[in-house]
């Protein structure tokens, strides 16, 4: 057995024993949708006793995104003259009455990309064409569009527009964290945007609603270590937002992404 296969079944027999110490049941969620699929993958809720849920949370971006959003980039590509460009996982969404896809069926205008700089290259070589970029995402993709819109004034560009569909994790955690129903004793926080904001953005969590989170990495050792941690807050009557996943996740964010 190596040595990260002797850490993995440490922290499952910790997960175990402090599961067995419950004296009421709990609730965890998962906010990320990445932690969602990791936490399937690895069977990490069968290791979990029947005193403890763990509660799928908003995932991704493209998970929460109103139909009205997508409605309004389906007109937008019907219209003469305006191309949309999207990164491809909005591409199927529906909205309303139609989904980007079955728009471009239809005769819209929609080109796929991996970045938006890539729509700012297109407004370039279609001068004679509004070019709309669809912005969804949390704080994790915000940086990159915002600098696209600045290399777009930089090239004197006046075609190349955004239509901004971002969200914050933590103006959504307020919601979830405020609703009685869901009742929550901790939360595995998002590792990806918090490499953006850091840990003090959630402070309120704790501070406020009185529940404590663990920012986790993604791997199946990561996600264990950041449910023994919470664990043990529950046990010690902490209430606190920690960091597992050290490795990425500075204290106050990225500072040039966040500036």
């Amino acid at each position: 057995m190596n040595q990260q296969e002797e850490k993995i079944k440490a922290l499952i027999y910790c997960v175990k024993c402090l599961c067995g110490r419950l004296k009421e049941n709990i609730n965890f969620m998962e906010v990320c949708g990445t932690h969602t699929v990791a936490i399937h993958r690895a069977g990490i809720k069968q290791i979990l006793c029947q005193k403890t849920r763990l509660i799928s949370g908003p995932g991704c971006p493209v998970c929460v995104t109103p139909n009205e959003l997508v409605d309004k980039a389906v007109w937008y590509a019907l219209q003469p003259k305006t191309v949309v460009a999207t990164f491809g996982d909005m591409f199927k969404v529906p909205g309303s009455d139609s989904s980007l896809a079955e728009a471009q069926l239809k005769g819209g205008r929609i080109q796929l990309v991996y970045s938006p700089l890539e729509a700012v290259s297109l407004a370039e070589r279609h001068p004679d064409h509004r070019i709309i970029f669809l912005g969804i995402g949390f704080e994790t993709t915000a940086p990159l569009i915002a600098y696209a819109v600045l290399s777009a004034r930089q090239a004197n560009l006046h075609n190349f527009m955004v239509l901004s569909g971002h969200k914050t994790v933590p103006e959504a955690l307020e919601k979830i964290a405020s609703n009685p129903l869901l009742n929550l004793h901790g939360l595995i926080l998002p590792g990806h945007v918090s490499c953006i904001i850091g840990r003090k953005p959630y402070d309120f969590l704790a501070r406020q609603h009185g529940i404590p989170g663990v920012i986790s990495g993604f791997e199946p050792v990561e996600i264990l270590e950041s449910l023994c941690l919470l664990f043990k807050q529950i046990m010690e009557g902490r209430c606190q937002i920690e960091v597992q996943y050290r490795r990425a996740v500075p204290e106050e964010g990225n500072l040039q992404a966040l500036g």
